[in-house]
């Protein structure tokens, strides 16, 4: 309800209008002049977010969880999982289906029907024997109807390249270094730029890059150990809460608590979460 509201408050046309101090006039509103206000923001603006996102809305909470499970630092991960070890259905799909392999669902399924088709060994059953066994297969063989497509093959022969030449670096390159490198090989850091709420995504990744940085102050070395390392993170749930763009004033709602808001002015402001019950903790005290 929030987004859809969003939206026409800033539409060019039609949307609401708003007095900007600094340019002493007035004009459109914009989705840096909306903030939406919690009672708490722990376990709402993650919702919030995603939500927002999905409407193609820039959102930035400031919140102290969040890091791990921000698209592009679990996509970025799981990307090193693979290079670390292909032989994971769980990281490997999420690397297809990522904006790096451009998989789409039908595409996934496809290929475990071909597999499947194909009669696939009990030993090697999985996603990774299924792409590698697409990978190796003629291409005039056509299995029980469910030929194989020339065009997926190949962009799958493409993506293996890309990851034979990561794997090769992760030996010798420091882990910030690699990281830089898969930034760059597969576009994504690009990629996540153009998104909604870019700023703040790019910043992710940049703090991904810092915590490579200081994995690396230890005696540990390679993708392994800092895949684990990160687990460690996760398990004890040391979060960083997600990365803030430097930037002054950025053109994203803000999703803060009434408390942080204090002295801060917006010309819009939806205040929501209201229905939480007030907490009489202290009243049951001594």
């Amino acid at each position: 309800m929030i987004a859809g509201r969003i939206k026409e408050l800033v539409d060019p046309e039609t949307g609401l209008t708003v007095w900007d101090k600094e340019e002493k006039r007035y004009r459109r509103a914009g989705y840096g002049d909306i903030v939406i206000l919690l009672r708490s923001v722990s376990g709402w603006a993650e919702s919030f977010c995603e939500v927002l996102g999905r409407f193609g809305i820039p959102a930035a909470a400031e919140s102290r969880t969040g890091y791990f499970t921000a698209i592009e630092v679990e996509t970025v991960l799981n990307l090193l999982a693979v290079i670390d070890n292909p032989i994971q259905d769980i990281p490997l799909a999420s690397v297809l289906k990522s904006p790096i392999g451009a998989l789409t669902d039908e595409e996934m399924a496809h290929i475990a029907a071909w597999y499947k088709a194909a009669g696939a060994k009990e030993a090697h059953k999985g996603l990774y024997w299924a792409v590698r066994a697409y990978l190796e297969e003629d291409e005039g063989v056509d299995v029980s109807g469910c030929g194989r497509r020339p065009a997926l093959a190949a962009r799958l022969k493409e993506l293996s390249g890309l990851l034979a030449e990561l794997t090769s670096m992760a030996v010798y390159l420091p882990m910030h270094e690699l990281l830089y490198r898969i930034y760059d090989r597969t576009g994504y850091y690009s990629y996540v730029s153009a998104m909604p709420g870019g700023e703040a995504r790019r910043a992710n990744l940049d703090m991904l890059v810092e915590k490579a940085a200081a994995y690396e102050s230890t005696s540990y070395r390679g993708v392994f150990h800092f895949i684990r390392y990160i687990e460690k993170l996760k398990k004890y749930n040391t979060d960083f809460g997600e990365a803030r763009a430097q930037t002054g004033r950025t053109d994203a709602v803000r999703i803060m608590s009434i408390h942080k808001s204090k002295g801060l002015e917006f010309p819009i402001v939806f205040v929501a979460a209201m229905a939480k019950q007030f907490n009489k903790q202290d009243t049951r005290g001594k």
